[in-house]
């Protein structure tokens, strides 16, 4: 990240601090970010942002079937365009960019952005249904997220399903995305569209909203881990032609599923944990997709049904071959099912064909992991808080020292189980609190 002198930031906070009333702060800010040279830095003191939207043609949908597709009308609130710059708030939960649009924060050709120690908030659901509306969107620019609140975008979604997300990546975007919490959005928390958009995705909370906590689409590429995705309908999936690497991810208590891939997409999923899915744990839902499935942990799927019509179970593949793409995985009490194949649709909703035993069968067993402090129970009433988190194995859990030759822990033991095992699995924040105590990684 190139960076002005201290001198240089100095000034531009105090001319920040000298802002008059809330009502110009978001647009003195936008002034202050048009006039800025490549490479500054804004430190931006505790207060509230607040932008009137500004109309805004996107040229192309990001989730269109068709490349070439029609313009969308959007609103835009902050927009980078065209240089390296970093905004970073004094305070990330004083620091409030309320943004009152579907582009919340809008970046655009920039060589190198950090967007730090903020909350973003406010965004508002643009009506046109092809619109990529987020707390942040970015198009042909490199930008780091780090440390900031990404909460509360909601918007009026009474036209269009979809509402507003999290951080969505377009066209030629770079993305590293770290040590944030997403918290009561209305769409994806963080999702890739077409046009070859990379992310690193890591040590985030995703915490309640609509939609899938990670969404990996079309063409992109993602490396995500140590994310905690929690209250979501969806945990990780990856469409299209993606391709993705999904590690140490704790994903708990969806709506319905927690980590699948589809369409043409590949996915190397390893050392996850997937608890209490209300339908299925993780799955292969094309014969085109290619998943392989490695050293996870996936218990209670399928006891809440947030699809009715969907089955409920720890593992599906559409393939009967699927079992190809299972290593070293404990199940445990699957409703209908642990290893389930051969997908259906029929008039009584989606299914599967047989299920097999596979236990013992490439290193997987169907074991009760032994987590500590287990004492909650899809029977607990719907007013209750989420359960605890139940992901810390006993000591005679079978989750521990369980990989055979050549799998190894980084002490040089055999792989342990679950998010705490692998190179990914040295967790330097707690998994049911947030994740800026570690933000020096």
């Amino acid at each position: 990240m190139v960076k002005r002198s201290a001198l240089a930031s100095l000034i531009l906070l105090i001319s920040l601090l000298t802002l008059p009333a809330l009502a110009d702060k978001a647009t003195d800010l936008q002034h202050l970010v048009d006039r800025a040279k490549d490479g500054t830095e804004l430190i931006l003191p505790p207060g509230e942002y607040i932008f009137k939207p500004t109309l805004f043609i996107d040229p192309v949908s990001g989730n269109s079937s068709k490349a070439d597709s029609r313009p969308v009308a959007a609103t835009v609130g902050l927009m980078l365009k065209g240089k390296s710059i970093s905004i970073i708030g004094s305070d990330r939960k004083k620091v409030i960019i309320r943004t009152n649009a579907g582009y919340g924060v809008y970046v655009e050709d920039c060589p190198s952005v950090l967007l730090k120690n903020l909350t973003i908030t406010g965004g508002l659901r643009d009506q046109d249904g092809a619109a990529t509306c987020a707390g942040v969107v970015v198009r042909r620019s490199r930008v780091e997220i780090a440390g900031c609140i990404i909460r509360d975008n909601a918007g009026d979604h009474s036209v269009t399903i979809a509402g507003v997300g999290g951080v969505m990546g377009r066209e030629g975007a770079l993305l590293h995305i770290h040590h944030n919490v997403f918290r009561d959005n209305t769409w994806d928390a963080i999702a890739l569209y077409r046009g070859n958009p990379g992310a690193v995705i890591h040590d985030n909370v995703i915490d309640g909203g609509r939609g899938a906590g990670i969404g990996l689409t079309w063409d992109s590429r993602a490396f995500c881990y140590r994310n905690v995705i929690t209250g979501y309908w969806k945990g990780i999936g990856s469409f299209g032609a993606s391709n993705v690497s999904i590690h140490n991810n704790l994903v708990r208590d969806l709506r319905v599923w927690g980590i699948q891939c589809s369409g043409q997409s590949r996915m190397d999923a390893r050392n996850n944990t997937v608890i209490r899915m209300g339908n299925i744990g993780l799955a292969i839902w094309s014969d085109e997709a290619a998943g392989y499935f490695s050293h996870n942990v996936v218990v209670d799927s399928g006891h809440a049904r947030g699809w009715p019509y969907a089955p409920g179970v720890s593992f599906m593949s559409g393939p009967s071959d699927g079992e190809e793409s299972l290593n070293c995985n404990p199940f445990f009490n699957g409703a209908d099912a642990d290893f389930a194949f051969e997908f259906t649709d029929t008039e009584d909703g989606w299914g599967f064909g047989e299920t097999r035993d596979l236990s013992g069968v490439n290193g997987n067993l169907v074991a009760d992991p032994l987590f500590v402090d287990e004492n909650w129970s899809w029977d607990a009433p719907v007013e209750d808080p989420l359960p605890p988190i139940c992901c810390v194995p006993l000591d005679a859990s079978p989750l521990l020292d369980f990989g055979p030759l050549g799998y190894l822990d980084p002490d040089g033991s055999p792989r342990d189980l679950g998010i705490y095992g692998g190179y990914y699995g040295r967790w330097g924040w707690p998994v049911d609190g947030e994740p800026f105590v570690d933000m020096e990684e």
